[in-house]
């Protein structure tokens, strides 16, 4: 199965692949320029700013290296494509931020302990980081923008890191406006903000990353653009039950359930499911199968079963809605799916109890509730 969508393209891979490529041309340059900067005035904030850029070009090296495994599409050994591969180098980036700021603001600790001669400023220092904030604010917000309209995490990240290290120049700048005329030294402070920011940044960005392997709900727009596309069907009553797996950046693969009408043919239903396959992938969604329930109009006992039920539930606080209901008078069995209003784990309870209700008004049919989930 192509697991390829109009989302995921060669195209943005090589825009990623751009982006990180002036990334780095940058960052080196910055790197080499603070650090030769630093060691000349003696400027801890300095160099802890050039290591910092030095990072910046790693995480857009990593960056490069994902995007070009994961361009490589779909395997036999990976039938659904290596796109999460991108996840895994934003969590490699994450680790080498978070151990960036924890040696930081160990060293800036020791500075404040043991204080050092303070550094001496020059003109040049000044111009070098009102150059550096310029370019890494217009690299950062320029990068941003690109990964927030490529769904790319690895570019939004980096975007962000440049934007805060050009906010960590400013106050570098600060730091030398107070020395020059107050003669009050901060410049080991300014370390351990830095350090600080360093640290925030990087356990913000590892839940993010935590989050998307662990896997997260569909975007709500994106849902809602889903279920209408699907329920402009004519045949189709009600939508739920979709269960979508991330692997990658706008590569999502599942499953939904919809309820149709029950005297709709079999060749008629067929040509509806694919159509919404079709429909839906426009959204960059591929489904692998559409399942389907109906109620059958033309028993009484299942129309009588499926209003009393309905009943109930609207008789209850925790039951937002009943799908899908079922009977099965050969087996003797009513099946049906429910809406809890309250959290995932009361399901059970609510369940057991809905499930009791039910089968007292039908001790003869055995009663099975399924879990749904809406968009």
């Amino acid at each position: 199965m192509n697991v390829e969508n109009p989302v995921v393209s060669r195209e943005r891979n090589r825009t990623i692949i751009r982006c990180s490529l002036y990334g780095i041309v940058l960052n080196i340059c910055l790197a080499v320029i603070k650090l030769a900067a630093g060691l000349m005035v003696r400027s801890t904030a300095i160099m802890l700013e050039a290591l910092d850029s030095l990072s910046d070009s790693f995480s857009s090296v990593v960056s490069i290296i994902s995007a070009t495994i994961a361009d490589q599409g779909p395997s036999k050994d990976h039938p659904m494509g290596l796109g999460r591969i991108e996840y895994l180098s934003s969590f490699v980036i994450t680790i080498l931020i978070l151990l960036l700021g924890a040696n930081a603001m160990f060293r800036s600790i020791q500075g404040l302990i043991h204080p050092a001669a303070p550094p001496r400023y020059t003109a040049a220092t000044v111009v070098i980081l009102v150059v550096s904030v310029i370019l890494k604010w217009a690299y950062g917000f320029w990068c941003y923008r690109m990964g927030r309209s490529l769904s790319a995490a690895a570019l939004v990240m980096a975007g962000l890191e440049s934007l805060r290290d050009s906010l960590v120049s400013v106050g570098i700048l600060i730091a030398i406006w107070v020395y020059r005329h107050f003669a009050l030294d901060l410049e080991e402070w300014i370390c351990l903000v830095i350090s600080a920011a360093i640290l925030k940044t990087g356990l913000e960005m590892l839940l993010d990353c935590t989050n998307k392997i662990l896997g997260t709900r569909l975007d709500g727009d994106l849902r809602k653009k889903v279920y209408n596309r699907i329920l402009a069907e004519d045949e189709v009553l009600n939508v739920y039950n979709l269960s979508l797996h991330n692997y990658g950046e706008g590569r999502y693969i599942g499953s939904v359930d919809i309820e149709v009408r029950d005297d709709i043919p079999v060749k008629r239903l067929a040509i509806v499911t694919r159509r919404i396959i079709r429909n839906v992938k426009k959204e960059g969604l591929v489904l692998t199968s559409v399942g389907f329930d109906c109620t059958d109009r033309d028993d009484p006992l299942a129309l009588e079963i499926e209003d009393r039920i309905v009943q109930c539930a609207m008789d209850r606080d925790d039951i937002e809605r009943v799908y899908g209901i079922m009977v099965d008078r050969e087996e003797k069995i009513i099946s049906f799916y429910i809406v809890c209003s309250l959290a995932f784990s009361e399901w059970n309870r609510v369940r057991e109890e809905f499930r009791w209700q039910i089968s007292e008004m039908y001790p003869d049919m055995r009663v099975e509730i399924n879990y749904s989930r809406l968009f």
